[in-house]
C-alpha cells in the first residue's frame, strides 16, 4: 500500500469550509486539491493506500472536507463512530484514511490510541496536545 502522512491547516477544525473566509479555512480549502489529485492517483494505480496524521479536522457526521475527499474514491475512516480519549476526550482531528484493498484489510476494532500517563493537564502543553493513533491491517 502507499501511505501519505499529512498535517494540514489548524484553526478550521469545527467551521464550515464552503462559506468560511477565516483564514485557516481558505488554506485548509487549497490543501483539498493536492490530497484529491493523490487519492485519484492511488485509485488509478489501482493499489491500496492511507492517508494519516494531523487532519487538524473533526470529520465527525457530514463533514464537507470528508465528503469531498470521499468523491474522489470511497474512504473508510478507522477513527469513525469513536471516542477519543486523549487529553479528555474530545473528537478526533488526528485520523486514518483507507482506501482501495488498504479498507478491506483493516482489522475491526483494532484502532489504538496511546495515552500518556501524565494526565495533568499542564502536561499538555509540555508534550503534545495529541495522541498517536493507529490501526492494524490485515497481511494479504
Amino acid at each position: 500500500i502507499r501511505v501519505l502522512a499529512v498535517h494540514l491547516k489548524q484553526g478550521c477544525q469545527y467551521l464550515p469550509l464552503a462559506n468560511s473566509q477565516r483564514r485557516a479555512c481558505v488554506e485548509l480549502r487549497d490543501q483539498m486539491g493536492p490530497l484529491k489529485d493523490w487519492i485519484a492517483a492511488r485509485r488509478q494505480e489501482g493499489i491500496g493506500f492511507a492517508i494519516a496524521g494531523d487532519f487538524n479536522r473533526g470529520m465527525e457526521g457530514r463533514d464537507p472536507f470528508l465528503a469531498a475527499l470521499r468523491q474522489i474514491a470511497p474512504l473508510l475512516r478507522a477513527t469513525e463512530g469513536k471516542a477519543n480519549p486523549c487529553w479528555g476526550g474530545e473528537t478526533f482531528i488526528d485520523h486514518i484514511l483507507l482506501g482501495g484493498l488498504a479498507a478491506q484489510r483493516l482489522v475491526p476494532d483494532s484502532l489504538r490510541v496511546l495515552r500518556y500517563k501524565e494526565t495533568d493537564p499542564a502536561w499538555k502543553a509540555r508534550l503534545s496536545d495529541h495522541c498517536p493513533v493507529s490501526a492494524v491491517l490485515a497481511a494479504p
